[in-house]
């Protein structure tokens, strides 16, 4: 569908001359350019990294993925109960308070118990009857004396339980708060750990993707009349779909230019909600039939669609969802993201062996910007991915196969991807759908079982690598 170019020679980007990057190279205005992924500023944890190492591996993950102290490692906080209680040191119970004996209701019972053998021996008796009462006065009244030198004083059994407990959950919580920063960090390629060793004009490569595939296009096209530039849109039906560009005319909506665009708001008016296809001639984006029951044969034939309405794009996001097009329940926006990183770090192999090849040209065909009609206007990155192999298999990434992902979430959260009839479409026109990214190139953010494995191993975690090719992590 779009031009494949073959790999330059001695372009892989370990070959140039690596330079460090800073955030301040950038400066704060091209960060808010790319203020939907906003960086997250990192948590600031009093830890050494011996520290972290030391309390990760004090904990585990149970079958609940609650954090859990592991069995060998309760003796440590017993230690340092017992040291807190030799010393002295309670502050660690300030929030909860030192446990106290509380032998009020005993207190009280002995109290009245001796109140009665008073009136008794008040009365007529025997000095039998006398001296045992007087035997049994005597042991409530030293029972007494007991319970009260021991009221409100410290219950050192409790105290340190309770110390242990504290210092389990105080530790918990900030070793929750390790993991989640550094899992928080792996989110953005100018936070993740590792960054460091990505290249300076690496990086801004990254920055402008971000702001191409996943912020404002607008915001980096460079023209003086924004509006025009907004409602433009491109759409390479005159000849291959003449009844639906005859469709369009017939509701007064007509091409302007030497491109051929069309206005968005004007094809938004007449309900089409989709481009079908980025260039004139070239296979249709949805290039297959779908089942439809309300066509008359059955099929819903978006190979033959210039463009599509929003009902029709509906039915092609169910279907996509069905057959697995979709990422599922991935975040498509960390796809891309991980798309991105793919791209410019093309010389770190996916899952040992994968890599990118050549790259993708969109921009043949004049500006092409996203596909959906109400979508911003601005241009896609004119030259984006390439191909790779799998399993003996060719497949092609390029720009609007992250656009097709991102761009239009708050309808479709799964995205959507090409389709094509692989009996009838060569390789260099079989595109990568969003389904069989995630499954064969797709690096998630870590879960936290998987930090917590990267903080006690001193490794880095999968996205680290892939992002950054390190071999290690100094926190």
């Amino acid at each position: 569908m779009y031009e494949y170019q073959a790999p330059e020679a001695n372009n892989n980007i370990e070959d140039e001359d690596k330079k460090t990057y800073a955030p301040e190279q950038f400066g704060e205005a091209k960060a808010d350019r790319v203020e939907p992924l906003i960086v997250q500023e990192r948590l600031e944890l009093d830890v050494s990294e011996q520290d972290g190492l030391s309390m990760a591996k004090r904990w585990a993950f149970d079958d609940k993925d609650d954090l859990v102290v592991r069995p060998h490692s309760l003796s440590y906080f017993q230690e340092l109960a017992r040291e807190c209680l030799d010393t002295g040191d309670l502050g660690v119970l300030e929030s909860v308070g030192v446990p106290t004996i509380d032998n009020s209701a005993m207190i009280q019972r002995y109290t009245d118990t001796i109140a009665r053998l008073e009136e008794l021996l008040q009365g007529k008796m025997t000095d039998a009857q006398q001296n045992r009462i007087q035997k049994q006065y005597s042991h409530i009244k030293d029972k007494l004396d007991a319970a009260m030198s021991t009221h409100q004083q410290i219950d050192f059994q409790a105290t340190h339980q309770a110390i242990v407990e504290q210092l389990m959950a105080q530790e918990k919580q900030k070793l929750e708060l390790l993991i989640h920063d550094r899992r928080e960090s792996n989110r953005y390629p100018w936070t993740i750990p590792g960054h460091e060793t990505i290249p300076a004009d690496a990086m801004e490569k990254i920055v402008q993707l971000n702001q191409c595939l996943l912020g404002d296009r607008l915001e980096s096209y460079d023209a003086n009349d924004y509006a025009s530039v907004a409602d433009q849109i491109y759409i390479p039906g005159q000849v291959d779909d003449p009844e639906g560009m005859q469709r369009l005319a017939s509701r007064g909506v007509k091409s302007h230019g030497y491109w051929k665009n069309f206005r968005r708001s004007e094809l938004s008016q007449v309900g089409v909600a989709f481009v079908n296809t980025v260039g004139e001639g070239e296979q249709r984006v949805f290039g297959r039939p779908i089942p439809d029951d309300t066509q008359p044969d059955g099929q819903l034939h978006l190979e033959r669609r210039a463009y599509l309405t929003r009902e029709e794009l509906d039915k092609v996001y169910r279907y996509q969802q069905e057959h697995g097009y979709t990422v599922g329940d991935y975040d498509p926006r960390d796809v891309v993201q991980d798309m991105i990183m793919l791209d410019v770090q093309r010389s770190l192999p996916r899952h040992g062996s994968v890599l990118l090849e050549g790259s993708e040209r969109i921009d043949k065909y004049g500006p092409t910007s996203s596909l959906f009609v109400d979508s911003p206007g601005g241009e896609l990155p004119g030259t984006f991915g390439g191909a790779v192999t799998i399993g003996g298999e060719r497949y092609r990434i390029s720009a609007v196969t992250a656009s097709l992902m991102v761009d239009k979430c708050d309808l479709y959260p799964e995205g959507l991807s090409e389709m094509y009839d692989p009996k009838h479409v060569a390789w260099d026109q079989r595109y990568m759908t969003a389904g069989d990214y995630v499954k064969y190139l797709y690096i998630p953010l870590p879960t936290e079982r998987d930090v917590l494995q990267a903080l006690v191993t001193g490794k880095p975690t999968a996205r680290e690598r892939a992002w950054c090719g390190i071999d290690s992590v100094t926190e």
